[in-house]
């Protein structure tokens, strides 16, 4: 029998409102409902019931922003239904931890359900390539009203890179190439782009090697409430393997640390999954080392845990945007000086993290 995400009976219509029997046999007539019938039972459109009489949700609108410690699971108003139309702002980290989140539901075989609207942010979405990347999965339980994007153009002229699917290594290299002379065109400095290739490079590779799955690249301008007089770029780069912590445990020397040590921890230099004799465990410690020489915010993202790393180099756990399986990274870099950071000093600053947050 055919899969079909739309279509629920009534029972699954009430589970899915939170409302009784007659409530929904009341809202199926005042909302004009269309109905089928299949001799036994009936049944109606999810998706109809969900645009018509949406469940009712706490709080206005969220922003899902490095900045902010909003979660999807804020949007998400009932089981595998997510309201895009709470969605005020959304950056690079945010798109990937949302598309991370709406993946993973999907993958757990129910229905996903995405509610969305005619509006400048689904259409930022829609440029970005969100909808195509869902679509490019193949996934049938994963619905959404298709004819609002219909004739939607691709309008964010502050994106440099849009979504972009990684699935072997080194297939970074041209979007990273690509990315850096776009850069170069729009006024940036040589050096802010080579640093973001080698981010690139290197959390691609821990993505594909340590982590055990594909990742997904993005970078546009960012705009910071700090200092308006400086360019700034958003990057980020997300997977759904095992995560930080989960690769690392693989390694017996690290299996008995904590989850904010381990996570931390996998920063240092000469830490990996791989045992010392393959000498590996050294991206992770550059990309802080060029976080360190700029003036710079970052975030990871992994599983159930997170932390970030404020302009001022203050350090904080908190919740992740999405918990899901694997890892998000995102930097917010400034094209401005960089300053040459070697290994050891930035794995005296992760000794300073594990000690005080």
């Amino acid at each position: 029998m055919k899969f079909n995400a739309d279509r629920i009976g009534i029972t699954e219509a009430c589970k899915l409102l939170n409302v009784s029997r007659p409530t929904f046999n009341a809202y199926r007539i005042k909302f004009k409902l269309r109905k089928s019938n299949d001799g036994r039972k009936l049944f109606f459109s999810r998706q109809e019931i969900l645009m018509k009489i949406p469940p009712k949700i706490v709080g206005s609108s969220i922003d899902l922003s490095i900045v902010d410690d909003a979660t999807t699971a804020e949007i998400m108003i009932a089981e595998g239904v997510y309201d895009l139309r709470k969605i005020n702002l959304i950056d690079p980290h945010g798109i990937l931890s949302l598309l991370c989140s709406v993946i993973s539901k999907a993958m757990e075989g129910g229905p996903v359900q995405l509610l969305i609207k005619d509006s400048f942010l689904i259409q930022q979405l829609h440029s970005l390539g969100f909808f195509h990347e869902l679509e490019r999965t193949r996934r049938k339980n994963i619905v959404w009203d298709r004819s609002v994007l219909k004739g939607l153009a691709s309008m964010d002229t502050d994106t440099f890179l849009p979504i972009q699917y990684i699935g072997h290594k080194g297939g970074e290299r041209q979007s990273s190439e690509n990315l850096i002379r776009l850069l170069i065109r729009h006024g940036f400095s040589e050096d802010i782009g080579g640093n973001i290739g080698w981010i690139f490079g290197e959390l691609a590779d821990n993505s594909l090697t340590h982590s055990k799955g594909p990742c997904y690249l993005m970078c546009q301008r960012f705009i910071t409430p700090t200092r308006d007089d400086l360019n700034y770029l958003a990057i980020a780069v997300a997977d759904l393997g095992v995560g930080i912590r989960g690769s690392l445990r693989t390694n017996p020397k690290y299996a008995g640390l904590g989850d904010k040590e381990a996570l931390i921890t996998a920063f240092k230099s000469n830490v990996s999954s791989w045992s010392d004799e393959y000498k590996r465990g050294k991206g992770l410690t550059d990309v802080l080392s060029i976080f360190l020489g700029n003036y710079s915010y970052f975030r990871v993202d992994s599983g159930n845990m997170a932390f970030r790393i404020d302009w001022e180099k203050q350090a904080k756990i908190l919740k992740p945007m999405c918990d899901v399986a694997g890892t998000r990274h995102s930097i917010v870099l400034t094209d401005g000086k960089f300053d040459k950071i070697n290994r050891d000093t930035a794995n005296s600053f992760v000794d300073g993290l594990i000690g005080t947050i």
